[in-house]
């Protein structure tokens, strides 16, 4: 009984000192000093697909004050597993520092990202 303890203590304590899968580095480039939004959808979906003109007008309206990034899991296959993502699309607001502030599933217009950036201290009522 007690070796079977023993190894079951030391694979808890490796899994707990492990580091998971921080895809954050990847979408969320610390170094531009901009809030950023990770979309994660695929070209194929319906609501995945009603979102692009909903990013297009956040790139082009708050250009110079906010990212915005879209990754397509059908071609990244990995990056579902790697953000914790359980359905599509979904949306990730970072900090400028790359601090994940809030998710949101499921289709969701400019205004209501722009929405969750501000109740986060982030975007100004401006430029909207």
């Amino acid at each position: 009984m007690r070796p079977t303890l023993t190894l079951l203590s030391i694979i808890l304590l490796m899994l707990a000192c492990s580091r998971p899968e921080q895809p954050e580095a990847e979408a969320v480039d610390i170094g531009s000093g901009l809030p950023r939004l990770v979309d994660l959808g695929s070209e194929s979906c319906v609501p995945c697909r009603m979102m692009q003109p909903e990013l297009e007008h956040l790139r082009t309206t708050m250009e110079g004050s906010l990212e915005v990034v879209f990754i397509d899991v059908n071609q990244d296959r990995s990056a579902a597993s790697s953000y914790r993502i359980r359905v599509i699309p979904t949306q990730i607001f970072y900090s400028p520092e790359g601090v994940e502030l809030a998710r949101h599933e499921g289709y969701i217009d400019a205004e209501g990202m722009i929405r969750i950036f501000r109740e986060h201290g982030y975007l100004s009522d401006e430029g909207v």
